[in-house]
């Protein structure tokens, strides 16, 4: 079925907030190219602040986010992204708050 951009689909059942979180630690998880790892520690930010985490999610966000501490990127000389390691320290600050 084609789905034209903009439409709103009405799912039969939406996932529920915990599995969202769930699936969002799993798709982080492991991430290594610095653009994607700036949005995935602000999102996970957002997950942190606005899903409801039990004691096993947020070990398990605690756990994926962790496991960049500390930050020791060194970005390529004349990098055209401008993602710098000041930022990743300060996204992977948030999340532990």
């Amino acid at each position: 079925m084609f789905v034209p951009p903009g439409t709103i689909v009405d799912l039969p059942c939406p996932p529920k907030k915990s599995e969202f979180a769930f699936a969002y630690t799993q798709l982080m998880d492991g991430e290594k190219d610095p653009r994607n790892l700036l949005m995935a520690l602000k999102t996970a930010r957002l997950v942190a602040a606005n899903f409801p985490l039990d004691d096993a999610l947020t070990q398990e966000l605690f756990d994926v986010v962790s496991c960049y501490f500390p930050i020791t990127f060194t970005p390529p000389p004349n990098d055209p992204f401008n993602v710098s390691p000041d930022d990743l320290r300060e996204e992977l600050w948030y999340p532990f708050q």
